[in-house]
């Protein structure tokens, strides 16, 4: 086995995989965030030695290790059921750890996530084409608690930095966020996109920081970067362009279902539930009605600054 270690968010992360696989190949969006590594060339021409950094002489606080036997004894009850573009998803809670089995076209995954998050196990088919997506996904689900721990949040949203503050656009699934970033970058030169899908917030020196993420959705954009957050904003599809700053409890709810913590932990959720009330006083939070034109860019951003003065 070998340990492939990686820094997403300032919280470094280890993969414990086969000895055979290669990294490039089957984690081709976590190469930007490879510890101590400045490639820039394409995955084919990735080297092995960029991952091969010491656990023991960083603060790991995620360790996901594959080739684990994990038990889900039948006829549990799954506290939570998806479907969403990595398939099915369920999680189950049991003799104190929570656990996962994710069916992705067949392949299908249990997962255990031990207490505290530190550490999440995992057993699957490591030689299926699939494995590199679904150990991808095992590790955004376990890393979205951890970051809890770390004064950070997981949060489902679109996200463009401009004239550099980060601005974050949540909203379900087809509301137009990808779209929505998209005529920022296209109505207001030097916009660039951080992330499309998944970033994660942080609160570091007392500040809100919003960073890229290997966990992109469809858009292919992995950057290891980040911005101070100056506003969050829930869009509508309306027939007309309206903005509306949001009041504290408002904000709260917001935010709140764009979150990724498991709501069944009690700890997990108050500590979640404490870093929104802290984020709703650094930054603005607002609702967008939108059309998917250039005006409703422009009408976000003025709006934004003009109530920021």
């Amino acid at each position: 086995m070998k340990r492939l270690i990686y820094e997403v968010a300032g919280i470094s992360i280890c993969a414990v995989v086969p000895e055979h696989k290669d990294p490039s190949r089957l984690l081709p969006t976590f190469l930007p965030f490879a510890v101590s590594s400045e490639h820039e060339s394409s995955p084919d021409e990735a080297d092995d030695s960029l991952y091969e950094a010491s656990a023991e002489d960083r603060d790991i606080a995620l360790t996901v290790e594959t080739c684990i036997h994990v038990d889900i004894p039948d006829g549990l009850h799954a506290l939570v059921t998806e479907e969403n573009d990595m398939g099915r998803t369920e999680i189950f809670n049991f003799a104190g750890n929570v656990l996962l089995r994710f069916d992705f076209r067949g392949l299908v995954s249990r997962v255990r996530l031990c207490p505290g998050y530190g550490r999440a196990e995992v057993d699957m088919d490591m030689d299926s084409e699939y494995s590199g997506a679904v150990l991808s996904s095992v590790i955004r689900t376990a890393f979205a608690q951890v970051v809890v721990f770390h004064d950070g949040l997981s949060v489902h949203s679109s996200t463009v930095v401009c004239e550099g503050k980060g601005y974050m656009f949540l909203g379900k699934s087809g509301t137009g966020k990808s779209t929505h970033s998209r005529l920022w970058m296209k109505a207001f030169p030097g916009t660039w996109l951080l992330n499309d899908d998944n970033p994660v917030i942080r609160f570091v020196d007392g500040v809100p920081l919003v960073f890229g993420t290997p966990w992109s959705g469809k858009t292919p954009c992995y950057r290891n970067a980040s911005a101070e957050l100056a506003a969050m904003v829930r869009l509508s599809q309306a027939p007309e362009n309206l903005f509306s700053a949001l009041e504290p409890v408002q904000a709260f709810i917001e935010i709140y279902q764009g979150t990724s913590v498991l709501r069944s932990d009690d700890f997990l959720h108050e500590k979640m539930c404490d870093m929104i009330s802290r984020l709703i006083e650094k930054i603005m939070v607002a609702h967008l009605d939108c059309l998917p034109d250039l005006a409703a860019a422009r009408l976000c951003r003025d709006s934004i600054l003009s109530l920021q003065r």
